[in-house]
C-alpha cells in the first residue's frame, strides 16, 4: 500500500495539467496512466489552439499551466484565426509534432520531483474514510491491475474517452478508448457503483494518409505566421523552436459526396450501431453529407502530424464507414488520388459523467474529495479538458491544504465560462467553446490574458518566475497605458507634414497618442509600435500589443459594461438555493431543476435551461 495527497487517474491533456499544478503546492502526487498510452497525447487533431481555444491555452498559461510551455516546444506551425475580424474574436492555432509534444509532456512531469507517474490502470476507487466533515480529509483506495494498491485523500478522473469505450469501423466493433488501446472498465465499476446516471457520447476522427502518396500541387498552400505569437510566457513571442511547415487545403468533390451518400446506411452513425451522441459542431462527413444534401464542396485541411512522421491528418471528414468505403471517397478527393491509409477513420463512444452534480470546483456533490475533469466531463478539446484539469488540480490541491476554493468568473475567462456551462446547463452532445459563448468577449481576449488573470494567479501564492514575470507586465502596461494620454500632438506644420507622411490622417486639433491609436483607419499594434521606435521607448511586445487593442476597445466596452452593468447587479448576488425549492411560489418543474443543479448565484439560476420568467421574477424582488 502506498499513499499520496491527491491521485491523478489518466495521463491526457487534463490529467498532465492537474499533476503540474498541483505538485507546485509540494503535495505529494501520483499520476495513473495506461502502460501503452503516451502522456498528453494527441489521438485526434496534433493542434492547440484555434476560435475560444486559443484563448483557453493562454489563461491556463498565465495560471501556470503546462499546455502553452509544450504547444511552443512542439510546434511546427502558427496561424491567427478569425483575422478578418475584430481582435476580441481572433484565435492563436498551433500545428504540433504530435510524438515531440508527448515525449516533452513526460520529461517536463518526470522532472518534477514530488509527481510519481504509475504506469497501471485502475479498475476500482473505494471510499474508506469520511471521519471529517469538513471534506478535507476524506480517504480513498484505489486498486490497480497489477495489484498495487494505493491510499489518497483526493482523486482527479481525466480518463478521457476510455471508460467502457466502444470504437467503430463500419460493422467492426472492439473494446478500445482509441484505436489498438484497450478500454478500460464502466464508470459505474470504477467508483464501486456510485455515480448513479451517466451519459454516452461519441465522437471521431478521420483517417491518416501516407504523406507520400499525396500530390501536394493540387492543393492550396497555408504558411505559418511569423505575426502569431508565441502561447509560453517565457519564450521570445516570436521565435519558433522548431522549423515550421506548411498546411494545405483542399476539398471533397460531387464525387466524394455521391460515394458518402450512397453509402450512408452503412455508417454506424445512421445505421443504430452507435448510441452515444456526437458533437454538432464538429460533425462526421456522413453528418455533412446529410446535413447538407445541396452541398458537395467541403473545405478539407491538409494537416502534418509531425516533422519526422510521414502521416497527415485531413481534417474535416472525421468517418467511420467501412475500410472500403473510407478509402473509395478518400481517392476521389483532389490531390488524394493515390492516398495511402496508414489508419482508418473510427468512431469512439464513451461513458461520460453528470456534471450537474459537479461544484464550480470540479469536486463532485456526492463524492467529497473526488473530481472530474476533460472529456469524461463531455467536452470536445485538447484546451477545454486542460483547462479543466488546471481548475481540478488548483482545488484539489487548495482542499488538502484547507485553502478557500478557487473559481473563475465567466466575465473575465473562458475557463470560468466553460466550467460554468458544464455544471449548469443540461447537455445532450459534448460540448465545445466559442466566443459567442462569452456574453464579455469584447474584454476576454487574448491579447490582455495576464491583465485579466494576474489577480487570481497571485491568489494562489505560489510565487515562481512566472508571477515575477507578471508583476513586470503589469507595471509595464500601466506605464505604458498612462504615457498614451501624456504624448501629445500639436496643430503645426510640422507635426501635420508627418501626419502625412506616415497616412495618419488630418491633423485639426491637439490629439493625444491614445487618441491616435483609435482612429478607425489605422492598425493600432502598428502605430503605436512606430510612435514609440521614434519615441525611443522600449516595452515588452506583448505589453505593446495588449495596450494598443486595450485602448481600440476602450470605447466599446465602456458601452458594452454600461449595459452589462445593469444585469451583473443582480448576476452576481448570491441566492439560496435550499430555499427555493421548498418554496410553494416556485413551480414543481422548475424547483427540481434548481434542486439538480443547485445554482449559488442569480446569474448561474438565469442561465439555466427551463427556468421560467415568473421564477426569475419572483427571486429578483428579493435582491431589490
Amino acid at each position: 500500500m502506498i499513499s499520496f495527497d491527491i491521485i491523478i487517474i489518466g495521463g491526457g491533456h487534463a490529467g498532465c495539467e492537474a499533476a503540474w499544478i498541483t505538485s507546485e503546492f509540494n503535495l505529494k502526487v501520483g499520476l495513473i496512466t495506461l502502460p501503452d498510452v503516451g502522456l498528453a497525447s494527441a489521438p485526434c487533431n496534433p493542434a492547440v489552439g484555434g476560435v475560444g481555444k486559443g484563448q483557453v491555452v493562454r489563461e491556463i498559461d498565465a495560471l501556470g499551466g503546462l499546455i502553452g510551455k509544450l504547444t511552443d516546444l512542439a510546434g511546427i506551425q502558427y496561424r491567427i484565426l478569425n483575422e478578418s475580424k475584430g481582435y476580441a474574436v481572433q484565435s492563436t492555432r498551433a500545428q504540433i509534432d504530435k510524438d515531440l509534444y508527448s515525449k516533452n509532456a513526460e520529461i517536463l512531469l518526470s522532472q518534477k520531483k514530488n509527481i510519481e507517474i504509475l504506469k497501471d490502470e485502475v479498475f476500482k476507487i473505494t471510499k474508506i474514510s469520511n471521519s471529517d466533515t469538513s471534506n478535507h480529509n476524506n480517504i480513498y483506495t484505489l486498486e490497480c491491475k497489477s495489484g498495487l494498491k494505493i491510499n489518497t485523500k483526493k482523486i482527479i478522473v481525466t480518463a478521457g474517452t476510455f471508460l467502457n469505450a466502444k470504437t467503430h469501423i463500419g460493422k467492426t466493433q472492439k473494446n478500445e478508448g482509441r484505436v489498438d488501446k484497450v478500454a478500460t472498465c464502466s464508470l459505474n465499476e470504477l467508483l464501486n457503483h456510485n455515480t448513479g446516471n451517466f451519459l454516452r457520447f461519441k465522437t471521431g476522427t478521420p483517417p491518416r494518409l501516407k504523406m507520400k502518396t499525396l500530390n501536394y500541387g493540387k492543393f492550396i498552400e497555408q504558411k505559418s505566421d511569423t505575426r502569431a505569437l508565441n502561447f509560453h510566457w517565457n519564450n521570445d513571442p516570436y521565435k519558433r523552436n522548431l522549423a515550421q511547415v506548411s498546411c494545405h487545403l483542399t476539398h471533397t468533390s460531387e464525387k466524394t459526396m455521391q460515394i458518402i451518400r450512397e453509402n450512408q446506411l452503412l455508417s454506424p452513425v445512421f445505421n443504430g450501431q452507435i448510441k452515444g451522441v456526437g458533437p454538432r459542431y464538429c460533425p462526421s462527413i456522413e453528418d455533412k453529407g446529410d446535413r447538407y444534401p445541396d452541398r458537395n464542396i467541403h473545405h478539407i485541411f491538409v494537416e502534418p502530424e509531425g516533422l519526422s512522421l510521414d502521416t497527415i491528418y485531413p481534417n474535416g471528414i472525421s468517418t467511420c464507414l467501412p475500410k472500403d468505403i473510407q478509402k473509395s471517397f478518400i481517392q476521389s478527393i483532389e490531390g488524394f488520388e493515390k492516398a495511402e491509409i496508414e489508419i482508418f477513420g473510427y468512431a469512439v463512444e464513451y461513458d461520460v459523467v453528470d456534471t450537474f452534480k459537479l461544484h464550480l470546483t470540479l469536486e463532485h456533490k456526492n463524492m467529497p474529495g473526488m473530481y472530474f475533469a476533460g472529456q469524461l466531463n463531455g467536452t470536445s478539446g485538447y484546451e477545454e479538458a486542460a483547462g479543466q484539469g488546471l481548475i481540478a488540480g488548483i482545488n484539489s490541491a487548495l482542499s488538502c491544504l484547507r485553502r478557500p476554493p478557487f473559481v473563475l468568473s465567466r466575465e473575465s475567462s473562458y475557463i470560468g465560462v466553460m466550467i460554468q456551462d458544464l455544471v449548469t446547463i443540461e447537455r445532450d452532445e459534448p460540448y465545445r467553446l466559442f466566443t459567442a459563448r462569452n456574453e464579455n468577449r469584447l474584454y476576454v481576449r487574448e491579447d490582455n490574458t495576464i491583465n485579466r488573470l494576474f489577480h487570481s494567479r497571485q491568489s494562489l501564492n505560489l510565487f515562481s518566475e512566472i508571477d515575477i514575470y507578471q508583476k513586470k507586465y503589469i507595471e509595464e502596461f500601466t506605464v505604458l497605458e498612462q504615457a498614451l494620454t501624456f504624448k501629445k500632438y500639436y496643430t503645426n506644420q510640422s507635426t501635420r507634414n508627418y501626419f502625412k507622411e506616415k497616412g495618419y490622417g488630418d491633423l485639426n486639433s491637439i490629439i493625444t497618442l491614445a487618441d491616435l491609436i483609435r482612429r478607425s483607419s489605422l492598425n493600432p499594434v502598428e502605430t503605436l509600435t512606430k510612435e514609440l521606435t521614434r519615441l525611443g521607448l522600449s516595452f515588452m511586445p506583448e505589453v505593446i500589443l495588449s495596450v494598443a487593442i486595450s485602448e481600440k476597445y476602450k470605447g466599446y466596452i465602456k458601452r458594452n459594461e454600461i449595459d452589462k452593468d445593469r444585469i451583473d447587479r443582480f448576476n452576481n448576488k448570491k441566492i439560496k438555493w435550499e430555499n427555493l425549492v421548498i418554496s410553494e411560489n416556485i413551480s414543481n418543474e422548475c424547483r427540481q431543476r434548481i434542486k439538480k443543479i443547485q445554482p449559488h448565484t442569480f446569474g448561474q439560476l438565469k442561465r439555466m435551461d427551463g427556468i421560467r420568467p415568473a421564477t426569475l421574477a419572483y427571486v429578483a424582488r428579493d435582491l431589490i
